[in-house]
């Protein structure tokens, strides 16, 4: 003993140490050798970058650390062991500012270390060790429960965030900063708090207070005078409950309460100085599927979606049909595409999860999540884009993918990609997240993380001479070139970054977009074809020939059914249509459901994840399809045939062709300088011609893209689809092509066909042909979108009649423009309803209209003054011959 330190030597070893100073008076008044055991070190530096920060000394059951801004504290145990893998004083804690001690209100075992930026929380084990560091809140969902009135639409929701450490507010953010979320009931505020720095956690008796304040406008006063109060959700983060980070690794839900089904909150770290390694940025669980997504998730994918349906609602019919036709059954196989996207939302901060992701290994946790990204492959943008990639041939170009996706990754718009083992996009299809590109050596090769492997890279290689890439996969083996075999392709993160709109209604396809298709209820299609009897499957033999002769395939459909597309002819998927809150319900003797390949490859079978179904009241299965061809863009009509033609390219010879007898555009011009056209070739005709890669081939370059005009101008917009029923039900067909949508029901019999033929798609003369197999009446309705301010006027027709082998036409024109019928069948009285929103205003009437042979309807005398104008005609768009004005019902 000396009079500023103590010397120790242990019995039975030969080297003393000394404790001095501060460490010294905090090991003896916290039970000295009896406690801690002899010391093993003299007292040392802490050193840190060169440069001493503090003092400790070791001692057999603990570790004391001073500094002269901490004191002295001992840490011991298994936190001991925690902080030292965290790097001690030096690391992201710094130094102890506790020793350790009981967690106040845990039951035992429970204890704790405060440092000063942040703590260690023991609940009994080592792997349960809670490191609450610095973090943030992220508040992601809002999910409401509809209280608007009767044609109102969704909540417009607004709502307060704060926080407080005690009595002291410390966040009081409104979001959004000003107005409301406008017309949705699930929002996605994305709101960080506090939105800059953090919040330290390294006090026994801190308590944080978190209280979210949801409002639905109706016009009054903010947070309150007049605006329904939807419900709020206070939750306290305290030392017991790891300031949240005890409750599935932070990510906080709500529950459903007065007018909320749920809020999501998460505590999310800051992340250590040095950052996390290349797999904490990767799940650790594996890739599971899920057999039915909830309606609730639907909605919370698509913004678009009302997650509480109204039987008024002119977008619901489609949003449930779409939902029971692609999205109900979309991760059977697997989510990863969801799990791919997900890991790119925790990388830039917009997600509910977050660093280091291995915290995550609960499946259950992350399925809901994983099940709504999942569904972004589908929405709008992305399924246009997938189709604009897969008609210009991009899907089958895996050096182009490999530089266009090191590209999007370096200007932060990070890629999911894509994998098949065959064409047709069949064979294990599956989806990945690129995390490196490495050009050094031939093959090329990208890391990538892969759903079914969990916390771990792999790697797959592109050949940038050949062409080609070969990825394996778990239990499947992907190799491509650029003409045949697997497919490769990918989505750029700017498609993705935002929830979804569904590709059935979206203002901006007017000008983006193209054609889209729904057949549902109870038919399949059984060819689908141009006027010329052209196959339109995107997937289909001619298609495939046009593919290998280089040549785009425009005019083509292809189908949705997540990102890989399923043929879109014959073998229409079966989804099912199920009542609000019930059970599948299958019809007596129907076979087993068919579901086309989705993007997973060999997953392990998760759990079913079930929940309430907004659909219409059937509850029978729905045999269907939607298809989309893309709109022609300006490259496709540079050679100048507009408008389209419609001569039939089976007749018509490449010579008839470059004499200008059909077009006296360039395509004239550049047949008329090719060799081969002057000799026999130009005898053939050109569908002989452009059916045939070999006679494609004789010709020059600027010929062949001249066919491809000439067949683009008379095929891009017409087409003939042929369906079938598989039983008695419905016939259940909606078009869809810029603001206009047209949806025709009618009852068919089992194993009855029917013909559709589109012409004049995008025109004043869009016209619809349906002849059915035998009488019948059928439901029209046509569905206007005016502009992109939210009017809207709907004409529904019931009773038109359609006679056997005849052919109805129906032509819905632009905006109010109207509709024409022009029916074979019985003389009957239609009953015809217009419910129009304008201006904020809702019109609503009905009109008993007699329909002789032709009818054509001017809902515009309706808006003016509240009559129909109706008049009587022989043909489609011909004279009229009486007109009157038919008062409402």
């Amino acid at each position: 003993m000396f009079q500023n330190a103590r010397l120790y030597l242990k019995t039975g070893t030969t080297v003393a140490h000394e404790l001095h100073g501060a460490i010294l008076a905090h090991f003896l008044a916290t039970g000295a050798t009896g406690t801690w055991g002899f010391p093993l070190t003299d007292e040392s530096d802490v050193v840190r970058d060169h440069t001493a920060i503090g003092r400790y000394n070791e001692l057999e059951s603990c570790t004391i650390y001073w500094s002269g801004a901490t004191g002295a504290f001992e840490v011991h145990g298994d936190i001991r062991r925690k902080y030292r893998d965290l790097g001690g004083p030096g690391g992201q804690l710094g130094f102890p500012t506790s020793d350790e001690g009981d967690i106040p209100g845990a039951p035992a075992p429970a204890r704790y270390n405060t440092f000063q930026n942040g703590s260690l929380l023991w609940f009994g084990t080592f792997d349960g060790i809670i490191v609450a560091t610095s973090f943030s809140l992220f508040l992601s969902k809002v999910d409401t429960v509809e209280s608007e009135g009767l044609f109102m639409g969704q909540n417009d929701v607004y709502l307060k965030a704060m926080v407080a450490e005690g009595p002291a507010m410390i966040v009081n953010q409104r979001w959004p900063a000003s107005g409301d979320s406008d017309d949705h009931n699930v929002v996605q505020p994305n709101l960080r708090l506090p939105a800059q720095g953090g919040i330290t956690t390294n006090r026994a008796d801190q308590v944080l207070t978190v209280t979210i304040d949801v409002w639905d406008s109706d016009d009054g006063a903010p947070f309150g005078g007049g605006d329904d109060h939807l419900g709020t959700w206070t939750k306290q983060l305290t030392m017991a409950n790891g300031w949240g980070l005890r409750e599935s690794g932070g990510v906080l839900h709500s529950g459903h309460f007065s007018n909320i089904n749920d809020i999501v909150l998460s505590v999310q770290p800051t992340p250590p100085p040095g950052g996390f390694s290349a797999n904490d940025h990767w799940w650790a669980v594996g890739n599971r599927g899920t057999q039915d997504i909830a309606y609730a998730d639907y909605a919370a994918a698509f913004s678009d979606v009302d997650s509480s349906p109204e039987w008024w609602d002119l977008d619901d019919d489609l949003d449930q049909l779409f939902y029971a036709l692609v999205i109900d059954g979309l991760a059977r196989g697997g989510n990863c595409f969801g799990m791919s996207l997900e890991s790119i939302y925790v990388d830039k901060g917009q997600s509910a999860f977050s660093l280091p992701l291995s915290r995550f290994g609960d499946w259950n946790q992350l399925v809901e999540t994983f099940n709504t990204k999942h569904q972004y492959q589908v929405g709008s943008a992305p399924i246009w884009w997938f189709v604009d990639q897969f008609l210009s041939g991009h899907t089958h170009d895996p050096k182009t993918v490999f530089l266009e996706t090191q590209a999007a990754a370096a200007r932060g718009d990070d890629p999911v990609l894509c994998i098949a083992q065959n064409a047709d996009f069949s064979g294990a299809p599956h989806c990945i997240r690129p995390i490196g590109w490495d050009t050094s050596t031939s093959p090329w090769t990208i890391t990538v993380h892969d759903p079914n492997f969990p916390s771990t890279s792999r790697t797959l290689q592109v050949d940038p001479n050949a062409n080609t890439f070969h990825y394996a996969g778990a239990g499947a083996t992907y190799d491509g070139t650029s003409s045949s075999g697997g497919r490769l392709h990918y989505m750029p993160f700017h498609l993705l970054s935002s929830r979804e709109h569904t590709p059935v209604w979206d203002a901006i396809l007017l000008i983006l977009a193209g054609t889209v298709l729904i057949l549902g209820s109870d038919a399949e299609t059984v060819s689908l074809t141009d006027l010329q009897g052209n196959d339109l499957d995107g997937f289909g033999a001619r298609a495939r020939q046009l593919e290998a002769s280089g040549a785009p395939l425009e005019g083509m459909f292809v189908g949705v059914g997540g990102y890989h597309a399923g043929r879109t002819t014959g073998g229409g998927r079966v989804a099912q249509l199920r009542p609000v809150d019930g059970p599948i319900v299958k019809d007596p003797g129907d076979g087993p459901v068919h579901v086309p390949p989705v993007h997973t490859g060999p997953v392990v079978t998760g759990p079913v994840t079930t929940g309430p179904v907004a659909t219409t009241p059937q509850g029978r299965p729905v045999v269907g399809e939607v298809k989309l061809r893309r709109r022609a863009t300006v490259q496709d009509v540079t050679l100048g045939v507009r408008p389209p033609i419609t001569v039939v390219l089976g007749s018509v010879t490449l010579k008839q062709v470059a004499s200008g007898g059909v077009t006296r555009s360039k395509v004239a011009t550049a047949l008329a300088q090719d060799p081969a056209v002057s000799g026999a070739l130009g005898d053939a005709t050109v569908h002989e011609v452009v059916a045939n890669p070999k006679l494609v081939a004789k010709l020059t370059p600027a010929a062949q893209a001249a066919l491809g005009a000439l067949q683009l101008a008379a095929t891009e917009s017409d087409y003939v689809h042929q369906v079938k029923a598989v039983r008695a039900g419905n016939l259940d067909y909606a078009v869809r092509h810029g603001l206009s949508k047209l949806h025709v029901t009618a009852p068919v019999a089992s194993g009855e066909t029917a013909s559709l033929a589109l012409s004049g798609v995008g025109t004043a003369r869009t016209v619809l042909g349906v002849t059915a197999q035998h009488d019948k009446a059928a439901h029209v309705r046509i569905d206007q979108k005016l502009g992109v301010t939210g009017d809207s006027l709907t004409l529904v027709l019931d009773g038109v009649p359609l006679a056997g082998g005849q052919a109805a036409q129906i032509n819905a024109k632009p905006g109010i423009g109207g509709v024409e019928v022009v029916s074979g069948g019985a003389h009957v009285d239609v009953t015809v309803s217009v419910e129009a929103v304008v201006g904020g205003r809702t019109t609503s009437h009905r009109f008993s209209v007699p329909l002789q042979n032709g009818v054509r309807i001017d809902p515009a005398s309706v808006l003016a003054a509240g009559g129909l104008g109706v008049s009587q005609i022989g043909q489609m768009f011909g004279p009229s011959l009486s007109k009157s004005v038919v008062p409402s019902m």
